[in-house]
């Protein structure tokens, strides 16, 4: 089949799936059913989604578009221009909704626990307190600028807010603008007190921001004000390749190319312009994207603020045990029965053992490291660490294993987005606590979560193992959806004991017994899997796929999906985010569901499963997405489920998915996602609250 822009309903462009899945996130502040508090987080991650994607994705098709415009997007064939315009579209169309469910949710609060001042709209003894502070607080310690010859364009920083004011002399009759900006020493949430409510409980405030757009008249009081407004810029992560591979040959090691490349970052191009609405937002349009150089489709007019992280500050204000009602009743993760209060080494060699986070407590997982880093028949411990927490126990327990001793691996990713920073502070910690580390590979990102312990009893070597879906990160264990799964299973041992020999001498792995790892093995046995039951349908019996990832996009993945739809294979996909593969197309992808969980927890765990019946059944379980980045240019780790109880339990939860009704959306075959609620509030299934009882 040739795929041409004719065929584009068959697929979704990865950016616009992408796109929906942030509007997925953004609709659930609107669901009156979740705890007014909770809704709010969903719009403040809706912004810093918003935000990451233009850092990431669209800063990569401008650069793309500098150097091929006419390159065409894999599987709808769309050119780089069609896919910027069909993002600002659509980010036009989220901001648009996203300002009504801001007010929306002000509204609601106001009533009796936060109110979002209008500095136009409060009483004399409000007034007069703002203005005070503001003179006393807030105008010693901005820094205005006027923009001239002897004034030029001041560099602004990425996602911090400026205000904008344009000016006419009181002596000459000449137009300047000025530049203010609005972070500095001092909070951006400034509080009413409470002298002033008659509530007490309720919180006033007004943002900093808002406040030296109202005052800036006292900043420039040589000039009278004719327009002024907020503005934010947005800057791009990623350099150019040829600036990057310079860095990288100056440098003696991956720790101080990285070093660089974030204080590179800071000076990136724009990739997008926020204002906030005024009477002259054309105007302020046309000066700011043409100092920017940026482009009419990079630029996004809106009533709320520009940035909500102030919200989270609001929130915390507030306990949930004394406004219950206000956030989501409070679960605190257990352990499962079949674990008991032994040495977790010794669990493990007895038989294999499956978390699931946020459900079941992480401790467990800490227990077995900390007992490594204690036991003197451990020799060895070797880790690959992608994001971990600003106070990492993992990190602290190796460190205790290499003062105790041990040999101590530790592969830590540097390119880790986002986390960089972190990343490198970490490492430069437990090379001077003594644990051997090293940064990865050259050309691959080491996105696999495993862990590998080593222990010598007399003249027996056994294995522990341990391999997971997510990170070693205890913050986000307590709201992501994640499988860690432990065994000593002697054959995996090993194959993750040639994994990290490979990365060590600066190879990937090209043969495994048990597990598949990418950038070699991994997708050519998946589609051999998928093949197999191609294979079972196409001989009359019945074959299934259930697949559960964050993402669907790898072409060869897709197109084979495709060939098992048209051979009758059953295939149930849940897939939280991007799923460029349109379901339900008659004689194409009628045997096809997509599902998406959008819930409390953010669904995170990676399960690939084969077969229909309980004993036919593959189960595997990995860190990866069905992403090319992910099946070709990342080291990843899919592991099988071998164990009768434990593939019991993982059947058990994928059913659990499949039943929701609550908080799955289903992929239409127009694209679109739809709600499944259920008609009789009897049969209510919401597959996250079901999961702690399992």
């Amino acid at each position: 089949m040739i795929f041409t822009k004719q065929n584009l309903k068959y697929f979704q462009n990865r950016e616009i799936s992408h796109l929906e899945f942030h509007k997925r996130v953004l609709l659930e502040s609107e669901n009156k059913e979740i705890p007014l508090f909770e809704r709010i987080k969903f719009l403040q991650i809706f912004y810093n989604n918003i935000d990451e994607f233009f850092m990431t994705r669209v800063s990569s098709l401008y650069y793309d578009k500098i150097l091929n415009k006419q390159k065409l997007d894999i599987l709808t064939n769309l050119n780089i221009k069609e896919q910027l315009d069909l993002i600002s579209n659509k980010t036009q169309k989220l901001f648009k909704l996203s300002d009504k469910i801001y007010f929306d949710l002000m509204t609601e609060s106001s009533e009796s626990y936060l109110e979002h001042i209008n500095i136009n709209q409060i009483e004399y003894n409000e007034y007069k307190y703002l203005e005070n502070f503001f003179d006393a607080n807030i105008f010693p310690l901005i820094s205005p600028q006027i923009i001239d010859k002897h004034h030029p364009f001041p560099f602004l920083k990425n996602k911090e807010i400026y205000i904008y004011v344009k000016l006419i002399s009181k002596k000459k009759d000449t137009i300047k603008i000025g530049i203010i900006p609005a972070v500095g020493y001092f909070n951006r949430i400034i509080m009413i007190p409470n002298n002033f409510n008659n509530n007490n409980f309720k919180k006033k405030f007004v943002l900093v921001e808002d406040l030296i757009l109202h005052f800036a008249y006292k900043i420039f009081n040589k000039y009278k004000i004719i327009s002024k407004t907020k503005f934010k810029i947005t800057r791009k992560m990623e350099l150019e390749p040829e600036l990057n591979e310079k860095i990288k040959d100056d440098c003696s090691d991956m720790k101080q190319v990285m070093s660089i490349l974030l204080k590179q970052r800071r000076n990136l191009s724009p990739v997008k312009l926020e204002i906030n609405k005024c009477e002259d937002a054309r105007d302020v349009i046309n000066y700011l994207s043409k100092k920017l150089n940026l482009e009419e489709k990079q630029v996004f007019v809106l009533k709320a603020p520009l940035d909500l992280s102030f919200l989270s500050v609001l929130i915390k204000m507030f306990d949930m045990y004394e406004f219950p009602n206000l956030f989501y009743k409070k679960i605190l993760p257990k352990k499962p029965e079949n674990i008991s209060n032994i040495s977790m080494i010794d669990q493990v060699l007895k038989k294999d053992i499956l978390l699931s986070y946020p459900f079941d407590s992480m401790v467990l997982f800490y227990k077995l490291l900390d007992q490594a880093a204690e036991d003197e028949k451990v020799v060895s411990i070797k880790i690959t660490l992608y994001r971990v927490a600003h106070s990492s126990q993992v990190v602290s327990i190796l460190k205790k294993a290499a003062d105790n001793g041990k040999d101590v691996l530790v592969i830590v990713e540097l390119k880790a987005k986002f986390d960089e920073q972190n990343n490198i502070e970490w490492a430069t910690a437990l090379e001077e606590s003594g644990c051997k580390v090293i940064y990865g590979l050259e050309n691959y990102k080491i996105h696999a979560k495993v862990l590998l312990i080593t222990r010598k009893d007399d003249q027996n070597i056994n294995y522990i193992s341990q391999i997971g879906t997510g990170n070693y990160n205890e913050v986000t264990a307590k709201s992501y959806t994640d499988l860690c799964f432990m065994t000593c299973d002697e054959k995996i041992g090993k194959d993750i004991l040639n994994l990290f020999n490979n990365i060590c001498v600066g190879t990937v792995q090209e043969n495994t017994v048990k597990i598949l790892s990418s950038p070699v093995i991994f997708k050519p046995s998946f589609l051999y899997l998928i093949y197999e039951e191609i294979t079972k349908a196409l001989s009359g019996q019945p074959a299934e796929i259930i697949i559960k990832c964050n993402s669907l996009s790898d072409k060869d993945i897709i197109f084979k999906l495709i060939d098992a739809s048209k051979a009758g294979v059953k295939i149930k996909l849940i897939i939280r985010g991007i799923c460029c593969l349109i379901p339900g197309i008659e004689d194409l992808t009628e045997n096809i569901e997509v599902i998406s969980i959008i819930g409390r927890f953010l669904e995170h765990s990676r399960v690939f499963c084969f077969g229909s019946s309980y004993q036919d059944k593959k189960i595997f379980i990995s860190s990866a997405d069905l992403m090319t980045r992910n099946t070709e240019k990342r080291v990843e780790v899919v592991c099988p489920i071998e164990d009768p109880e434990i593939k019991s339990k993982i059947i058990k939860l994928l059913d659990f998915y499949l039943k929701d009704n609550v908080l799955a959306q289903k992929l239409d075959v127009d694209g679109e996602y739809k709600k499944l609620n259920s008609s009789s509030p009897d049969n209510i299934f919401n597959c996250q609250e079901k999961l702690f009882n399992l």
